[in-house]
């Protein structure tokens, strides 16, 4: 089978998706915002979740545990770069 190669033809532009769950693209260092779990969700687990997503996105964050509600602070960014926000 021949497979056919086309040019010329412009890129549809890229769709944001779903939207975020986190707020770190609105935040600046010394923000925090407060994620309340819901029952049944392993608080520990999200918390990592939460770490995981800002370093994927090159933010620097510090969390911390409250009964079934998790803080979260932003520290800045994980390179030592400005992130081109602050």
């Amino acid at each position: 089978m021949k497979t056919e190669i086309y040019s010329g033809v412009t890129m549809p532009a890229n769709k944001a998706g779903a939207p975020q769950k986190y707020p770190f693209d609105r935040m600046k260092p010394g923000d925090h915002f407060l994620w309340s779990c819901k029952p049944g969700e392993d608080v520990k687990i999200k918390r990592s979740s939460i770490s995981t997503t800002a370093r994927q996105r090159g933010y620097k964050v510090v969390t911390r545990m409250d009964g079934n509600l998790i803080r979260c602070w932003m520290v800045g960014s994980v390179s030592g770069g400005d992130n081109g926000r602050w």
